[in-house]
């Protein structure tokens, strides 16, 4: 390898190693969930209820990135009514989900409405927004 084509392989190397790992939620792929058959369109999954218990605050519902999708997604989860942050993912990949996520705070049990914000990310270039939208859905904690 010339000297141009080492710098570029450390490069690439170093961006596999430190960046990704930062930028990339741990998901799973999803088998048998909603699939995508328009590649001109961004299919968004549905979502009514969230249940948490307080006592392990994980929320155990997936957020669906849907396979056929050309886009990464990042999903926050809000209070509608204060817009509080309660849970922010990393990029997730067509095909793929978070199985279940846990809530930065503990709430106090009853029912919550909030909002599920889905970010979408171009697949070959993490960096460029695309459209997204906005889920309304309930929290449920249980004590």
């Amino acid at each position: 390898m010339t000297g141009i084509g080492w710098v570029d392989f450390l490069i690439s190397l170093i961006v596999k190693i430190i960046l990704l790992p930062v930028v990339a939620a741990i998901s799973y792929e999803m088998p048998d969930t909603m699939v995508n058959t328009d590649p001109e369109s961004i299919a968004l999954p549905g979502y009514s209820v969230l249940t948490v218990s307080n006592s392990d605050g994980v929320v155990h519902a997936p957020l669906i990135n849907p396979k056929g999708n050309t886009c990464y997604f990042v999903y926050t989860v809000k209070l509608a009514d204060t817009g509080e942050e309660l849970y922010k993912s990393g990029y997730i990949e067509p095909g793929s989900a978070v199985p279940e996520f846990e809530l930065n705070q503990e709430l106090e049990a009853g029912e919550y409405d909030i909002l599920l914000e889905v970010e979408a990310w171009d697949i070959g270039d993490y960096t460029q927004a695309l459209n997204g939208g906005s889920i309304e859905a309930r929290l449920t904690v249980e004590d």
